[in-house]
């Protein structure tokens, strides 16, 4: 008894179409999850725009910059119809494209506090003392409930900031917290100060 070989798959122009539709649109979910590990949703603004910006009150332009990825795709395998092949080269750009967002953003980020002098420079021994340099040095944001929110710290593997600021005595603790308590007061008074700019137009009968 002899068996024909299964034909491979060939998608019509309809199905290629609605395949590669699919496929964006999963790689798109893919890649909202890596960025959102960075950078909150309720931050993210899609605008239509050239390569280039400008902010008029910075006197300061930006330009996009290109991102690339490379994937090879079995064509054995696709003619096989073997769909997992979809799956795992949505993983392999999402990783891709995912290491090349973060490198991007903290080099964005590392150039501008180079500009600003909003850098500080530690051993381990003085750790604990810049990381309280640092609070000082930046501002606290303020939530969607009016609320000050805490920095997001990231730490590269192998950096012992964690270790020796647990390992301080509670006096340091002490005085952390009295200093994040004034950084809060501080957004507070900031943000008070910047909805005091908006004046309710007058009611009109």
């Amino acid at each position: 008894m002899s068996t024909e070989p299964t034909p491979p798959f060939v998608p019509s122009r309809n199905q290629h179409k609605i395949l590669m539709s699919k496929f964006a649109e999963m790689l798109g979910r893919a890649l909202d999850r890596s960025v959102s590990e960075l950078v909150d949703h309720r931050n993210m603004l899609r605008l239509n725009h050239g390569k280039a910006w400008t902010h008029g009150d910075l006197n300061d332009t930006s330009e996009l910059k290109r991102q690339t990825a490379e994937v090879h795709i079995s064509q054995a395998r696709l003619a096989d119809g073997d769909f997992s092949l979809l799956v795992e080269t949505i993983e392999a750009l999402r990783t891709q494209i995912d290491t090349a967002f973060k490198t991007s953003i903290f080099a964005t980020i590392t150039e501008s506090c180079n500009q600003n002098g909003q850098t500080v420079q530690a051993t381990e021994e003085s750790l604990p003392d810049q990381f309280m340099t640092m609070l000082r040095k930046i501002s606290f944001g303020i939530d969607e409930n009016g609320e000050p929110s805490l920095p997001q710290v990231h730490i590269g593997p192998g950096n012992p900031l964690v270790r020796v600021l647990q390992s301080q005595p509670p006096e340091f603790h002490a005085k952390l917290q009295e200093l994040v308590e004034e950084k809060k007061e501080e957004a507070r008074r900031s943000e008070f100060e910047r909805r005091a700019k908006f004046r309710k137009a007058p009611f009109n009968e």
